[in-house]
C-alpha cells in the first residue's frame, strides 16, 4: 500500500488527523455498530475531514482515502463534489424553511405564459439554479430555449451566488459566434424580477446517444468529435473554460441538409481564466465550482480552479466514450493503438502528460492513418487474386472457343 502523499489537514488547526493509520481508526470505529448505518457513518467521516480541509488540502484527503481503499477513494471523491457543489459555504447552518424554499421555488410558468417576447410552449428541463422552457417568437417565427432563475427572488443589492453565476452564464455566451456553441438571442427580466436568456433550441440527442442509434462508423464519430473540438477551442480563444463537457452537453442534430451537427451548450459553470486582452493567466475563482463527477478533471475535484486543461480532460472522457467497442472493431489497429493512447494521456490524473491544447487533441486526431488492418489487407489481395485468376480462366476458355472455330 503507497504511502499517502501528505498529511490530512483540518483547515489549519494544530490538531487533526495525520496519516493513513489514522484515518483507518476513524472508518473502523465508524464501522462498528448496525451494518445498516455503516456507510452513512463513514461517509460522515469523510464528509468532516473534507468540510474542515481548505481546497488545497482537499486532494490530500481525498488520495489518503484512496490509499486505504479504492472504494473509499470513489466515496471520498463523490463527497467532495457534493460539497463544493453547495450554493453558499453556510448551507449547513441556514434554517431548514430557507434551504427547503431554495431547493423547490422556481418559475412555475406554464404552457402560454409569457417571458419577454416569448410564449411558453413547455418545460424542457432544469438544473441547480434555473428552468429551461421551450419557448415560441412567434411575430419572428423563432424557437428558442428560455431559461429563467430558479429559487426565491433576493432584494436589490443582496448577494446572490446563483443569481450571479446565472447573469454570468448569458454574459458568457454573448461573448462566443460559433457555429457548434448554442447562439444567444435575448436577455432580460421576467415580471416578477427573475433574469432569464433565451437562446438557440437545439432538438437533438445526446453526443455517444446519436453515434449509437445512427450506427456512426469510428471515422464519422470522430469526424463529429472534431466540431466539438472546435466549439472548446473558440471558448477557450474567448478567454473562457466551459467547465462541464460531457454527453449531456453536447447534442448532436441534423441540419437541413441531413448532416448531424453538434452544438456545445450549459455554460452554467463556465469562468474567465484569463482577464480579457491582458494575458493574465489563472482563472478567476468563485465561492465554489460545481462540476459533474465522472466528467471533471481531478484537479477540480480536489478544489482547484478551472483550466483549459480540465476541459482538455473532459474531452477525452467523452472521447474514450465515443470510441469504445463495437465502434472502434472495424478500425485499423494503428488507429485503435493511437486512439487509445490519445485517450489515457488526455484524461491523465497528471495535466503535463496531456495534449497541451485542444488544437493539439484535433492535430493527432487528424494524423491518424486510415490504412487497413493487415487481415483486411491479406482478404482485399485474395479477393483480388481471385478476380484475376477468374479473368483469366475466362480469358483461356474464349480464347479455346475462338481457335476452336477458327
Amino acid at each position: 500500500m503507497t504511502q499517502p502523499p501528505a498529511p490530512l489537514s483540518n483547515g489549519g488547526d494544530a490538531a487533526g488527523p495525520t496519516s493513513l493509520d489514522t484515518l483507518r481508526l476513524l472508518v473502523e470505529q465508524a464501522a462498528e455498530g448496525h451494518p445498516v448505518g455503516e456507510h452513512v457513518r463513514v461517509d460522515g467521516v469523510l464528509l468532516d475531514l473534507l468540510m474542515d480541509a481548505d481546497s488545497a488540502t482537499r486532494a490530500s484527503v481525498i488520495e489518503t482515502a484512496r490509499a486505504l481503499s479504492p472504494d473509499l477513494g470513489e466515496r471520498a471523491m463523490r463527497l467532495a463534489w457534493a460539497f463544493s457543489a453547495a450554493p453558499e459555504a453556510d448551507f449547513l447552518s441556514r434554517p431548514a424553511a430557507e434551504s427547503f424554499a431554495a431547493c423547490v421555488a422556481d418559475p412555475a410558468l406554464a404552457p402560454g405564459d409569457t417571458v419577454g417576447d416569448y410564449r411558453v410552449v413547455r418545460e424542457i428541463g432544469r438544473g441547480g439554479m434555473g428552468v429551461v422552457y421551450l419557448a415560441e417568437r412567434s411575430d419572428v417565427g423563432l424557437r428558442a430555449a428560455v431559461k429563467v432563475l430558479s429559487g426565491p427572488v433576493v432584494a436589490s443589492g443582496v448577494e446572490d451566488p446563483d443569481a450571479q453565476r446565472f447573469l454570468d452564464e448569458r454574459r458568457h455566451l454573448a461573448t462566443l459566434s460559433h457555429p457548434n456553441v448554442a447562439r444567444l438571442y435575448d436577455a432580460g427580466h421576467t415580471a416578477d424580477g427573475r433574469p432569464y436568456f433565451a437562446m438557440e433550441h437545439v432538438d437533438g440527442e445526446p453526443f455517444p446517444a446519436y453515434a449509437d442509434r445512427r450506427g456512426l462508423s469510428l471515422r464519422d464519430r470522430l469526424a463529429l468529435f472534431e466540431q466539438v473540438c472546435a466549439a472548446v477551442r473558440h471558448v477557450h480563444g474567448r478567454g473562457l473554460v466551459h467547465g462541464d463537457v460531457k454527453p449531456e452537453n453536447v447534442l448532436v442534430a441534423d441540419d437541413d441538409e441531413g448532416r448531424p451537427v453538434a452544438k456545445l451548450l450549459d455554460f452554467g459553470v463556465a469562468t474567465r481564466w484569463r482577464s480579457w486582452g491582458d494575458g493574465a493567466s489563472g482563472a478567476q475563482s468563485s465561492t465554489c465550482q460545481p462540476f459533474t463527477y465522472g466528467s471533471a478533471a481531478p484537479e477540480i475535484v480536489a478544489g482547484g480552479e478551472p483550466t483549459p486543461a480540465s476541459d482538455l480532460y473532459s474531452l477525452g472522457v467523452l472521447l474514450r466514450e465515443l470510441v469504445r467497442p463495437p465502434a472502434s472493431r472495424s478500425a485499423p489497429r494503428a488507429v485503435v493503438d493511437a486512439l487509445e493512447s490519445l485517450v489515457e494521456r488526455a484524461t491523465s490524473a497528471e495535466v503535463g502528460r496531456r495534449p497541451p491544447t485542444v488544437a493539439d487533441l484535433s492535430a493527432e486526431l487528424r494524423a491518424l492513418t486510415w490504412r487497413p488492418r493487415p487481415a483486411q489487407q491479406a482478404e482485399s489481395w485474395a479477393f483480388g487474386a481471385a478476380l484475376g485468376t477468374l479473368a483469366a480462366l475466362a480469358g483461356a476458355a474464349v480464347f479455346a472457343r475462338l481457335r476452336g472455330r477458327g
